[in-house]
């Protein structure tokens, strides 16, 4: 069981973002055991999640928002996630996260866009993949 508490959510935006390319690595899989995909999320600072095809992560699913959330390595390492407004919610190791608040993912990390059964989950030493 994951410990909530331990888990720190940011009110602002991270004050900065590491520049693109940053070496780190990682991936995020599947929740239910088998992984399906790989996605790098290690080579920018920041990635847009959602419907639309200039996200920079495109989740082909009727319930996820153009742009659904937004996915960002802070400076300090962290990788943190926010909602951006979406109408069906993004959802952090079973909490559902609250529009435009920061929260900082950590390794095994269990996220959901909207009503989608599929689940990523941040892995890797510096949390920059996700499997699925």
């Amino acid at each position: 069981m994951f410990d909530w508490s331990a888990r720190r959510a940011v009110e602002r935006d991270p004050d900065e973002y590491l520049p693109v390319g940053y070496p780190i690595s990682g991936y995020c899989d599947h929740a239910g055991g088998s992984t399906i995909g790989r996605i790098d999320v290690g080579l920018k600072s920041s990635y847009l999640i959602g419907r639309a095809t200039g996200c920079d992560i495109v989740l082909d699913h009727a319930s996820v928002s153009r742009q659904h959330a937004l996915l960002v390595h802070h400076h300090t390492g962290k990788m943190m996630i926010k909602d951006l407004g979406s109408a069906h919610g993004t959802v952090v190791d079973g909490q559902r996260l609250r529009t435009g608040t920061w929260l900082e993912l950590c390794e095994g990390s269990v996220v959901r866009f909207g009503a989608s059964t599929k689940s990523y989950v941040a892995r890797g030493r510096d949390l920059s993949h996700f499997l699925l």
